[in-house]
C-alpha cells in the first residue's frame, strides 16, 4: 500500500509521515511492508516530479492546499487519484498481492513453470513453486504469460478485481493404431514447441501421454522408422491420433 497523508501548516498542505512528522509520503505493500521504487507525481499545471520512495517507503514535499492528480508509477503500471488535499489528507494508493496457481488437468500443482507480465514492457513475475507463484502489484489490467515446457500461455486480468489468476496445463493423448483399428506399441512420439521435446513412446495400449498447456504443437510419430507429422492445437482437441495403412505387396512375372 502506498500512502501519502497531507497536513496542513502555515498555509501550506504538507506530506507527512506519521511517526516522525517529517514531511513524508509514505509507502507499503498489502501486508503493511514498506515498498521502495513507487515514482510519484502530481498534475499542477502540468505532471511534476514528486519524489520516489526510498527502502524506509517515504519520500516528502511540501505543496499548497488544493486540488491535486497524484500518480504512482510501480513495477511499470500507473495508478492516479483526484483529491483534495484540504478536505481529506489521506491520500492512499493500494498494491494487491497476485497469486498465479498453475495445476494439471486434475488440480494438482506443478513443481515448475515461468511466469511473466506486461507493464510498459515485459518483466519477470517469479518461478512457480509447489504450483503457485506471487508478486506485489498495484490494481489495473495486466498480460500474464507462463512459460512451460517451451509453450507459453498468455491471459489478460484486472488483479484489483480478482487477485487470483489459474494456468493449468492439459492431458495430451496421443495414439497409435493400425488399419483395422487395433492399437499398435513402439511408436516413438515427440512434439516442437521451440524445439523438438520427447512426449514417449506407445504402450500396449497405443498410447501415450503428457500434461501440456493449451496451445498448438506440431506432432511426430516415428514407426518402423517412417516419420507422420500432424499440426494440432490440444486445447481444442487433446486427443492427437495417428493411424498405419495396410500395404501389400506383389512380386508377378512378366
Amino acid at each position: 500500500m502506498f500512502k501519502i497523508l497531507v497536513i496542513h501548516e502555515f498555509a501550506c498542505s504538507r506530506i507527512v509521515d506519521h511517526e516522525l512528522g517529517w514531511i513524508a509520503a509514505g509507502s507499503d505493500d498489502s501486508t503493511g511492508q514498506p515498498l521502495s521504487g513507487g515514482v510519484v507525481s502530481y498534475y499542477d499545471g502540468g505532471w511534476k516530479e514528486f519524489g520516489v520512495t526510498d527502502t524506509s517507503g517515504s519520500i516528502s514535499k511540501p505543496l499548497i492546499n488544493k486540488n491535486y492528480t497524484f500518480a504512482i508509477i510501480y513495477e511499470g503500471t500507473r495508478n492516479e487519484l483526484t483529491q483534495n488535499t484540504g478536505t481529506n489528507p489521506n491520500i492512499t494508493f493500494q498494491t494487491v498481492n497476485v497469486n498465479v496457481q498453475f495445476t494439471n488437468s486434475q488440480g494438482l500443482p506443478h513443481g515448475e513453470g515461468t511466469v511473466s507480465y506486461y507493464g510498459g514492457g515485459w518483466r519477470t513475475f517469479g518461478s512457480i513453486s509447489a504450483g503457485a507463484a506471487n508478486k506485489e502489484l498495484l490494481a489495473g489490467s495486466y498480460t500474464f504469460a507462463i512459460t512451460y515446457d517451451g509453450a507459453i500461455n498468455e491471459k489478460v486480468q484486472n488483479v484489483g478485481t480478482d487477485p487470483l489468476l489459474v494456468f493449468h496445463t492439459v492431458p495430451v493423448k496421443v495414439t497409435l493404431k493400425n488399419s483395422l483399428g487395433n492399437p499398435l506399441s513402439g511408436g516413438s512420439i515427440s512434439y516442437y514447441v521451440g524445439s523438438w521435446k520427447s512426449l514417449g513412446v506407445t504402450n500396449s495400449a497405443g498410447e501415450a501421454g503428457k500434461e501440456l498447456l493449451a496451445t498448438t504443437y506440431t506432432f511426430s510419430m516415428n514407426y518402423e522408422g517412417t516419420l507422420n507429422q500432424k499440426v494440432q492445437h490440444v486445447g481444442a482437441d487433446p486427443t492427437v491420433s495417428f493411424q498405419t495403412i495396410r500395404v501389400t505387396a506383389q512380386l508377378r512375372d512378366a
